[in-house]
């Protein structure tokens, strides 16, 4: 193992981490598959042991300005864990090269579509769209809450339309997650469950028995259409929870929604929730002096 563990090339143990770590136990190896691909492509000649943590930083740092800090701090992420996998499995000796580097911190995002005029604009955006499934895709992205890529691997077998409720097996943070469809996220789903005869609620146009791809296009076409900038796929999630908070939902309700394991992780929706601190601030001023 010495002899190959000094010669194995970044790009070759990428390959063996790929069949025999990510794919029998992450949860979306085909992601960091693409990952690889479009982003670690300077190191695949590069031999295992070469790798420096001066090096890394560089990439980091490179990645951070030219695609974003969210980008680079999830890629040094993966090759963190990578690297570790090496040093576990005897194919690197030594420290992993990969720790203490200097990551990007990241301001919390809080875009959502604003009540009123751009909330119109998406709307007639979203109806303009020719492709339908894209149409009830972004719909349903607003009306349940859930992230992208659960709904593009939703399945009819999880869906229960006599409790009317779709049961996430498993999301993000490793759990089930079970999503309460309205009226309107029902309507589109029934109105599918019509004309699909296929395992997925959104089966690929182009590869038979998989789900349909990213949709980053049609969302392009989208946004231009509707003359909306800065906002993503995500912001859609991030829209159903502003507005639940709007109408003054508690933060328990609001992440039972999203499926939030921890409160944190809803905060960011407290400022939203102005109903009932209104209600309290005007029962109180009742019982103050009144100006002359």
């Amino acid at each position: 193992m010495a002899d190959e563990s000094h010669d194995i090339t970044f790009g070759e143990f990428s390959q063996l981490y790929i069949v025999r770590y990510a794919r029998p136990r992450l949860k979306r190896p085909r992601e960091l598959e693409e990952e690889i691909r479009r982003h670690f492509a300077l190191w695949m000649a590069v031999p295992l042991h070469a790798i420096k943590r001066s090096a890394i930083q560089a990439w980091v740092d490179d990645l951070a300005a030219n695609k974003g800090k969210a980008l680079a701090n999830r890629c040094h992420d993966d090759m963190r864990a990578m690297l570790n996998w090496a040093i576990r499995m005897d194919y690197l000796t030594g420290s992993n090269p990969a720790k203490n580097i200097d990551r990007y911190k990241l301001k919390a995002r809080d875009r959502f579509v604003q009540p009123g005029p751009e909330f119109e604009q998406l709307a007639a955006a979203i109806e303009a769209e020719p492709d339908k499934t894209f149409r009830d895709f972004f719909w349903l992205c607003l009306f349940t809450g859930a992230r992208r890529t659960n709904l593009q691997n939703m399945r009819w077998e999880d869906i229960d339309f006599t409790l009317e409720i779709w049961k996430i097996p498993i999301t993000k943070n490793g759990d089930s997650h079970t999503v309460s469809l309205t009226a309107q996220a029902l309507a589109i789903l029934q109105e599918r469950h019509q004309t699909i005869s296929n395992e997925w609620v959104f089966p690929s146009p182009v590869l038979s028995g998989r789900p349909i791809g990213n949709p980053k296009a049609a969302w392009r076409r989208i946004l231009k259409r509707a003359g909306i900038k800065n906002l993503r796929i995500h912001d859609l999630r991030r829209t159903l929870a502003s507005f639940m908070a709007i109408q003054g939902a508690s933060q328990f309700v609001i992440g039972k929604t999203l499926g939030h394991k921890s409160v944190s992780a809803t905060a960011i929706y407290a400022r939203l929730t102005q109903a009932p601190v209104k209600e309290a601030m005007q029962q109180a001023t009742q019982l103050m002096p009144k100006p002359q």
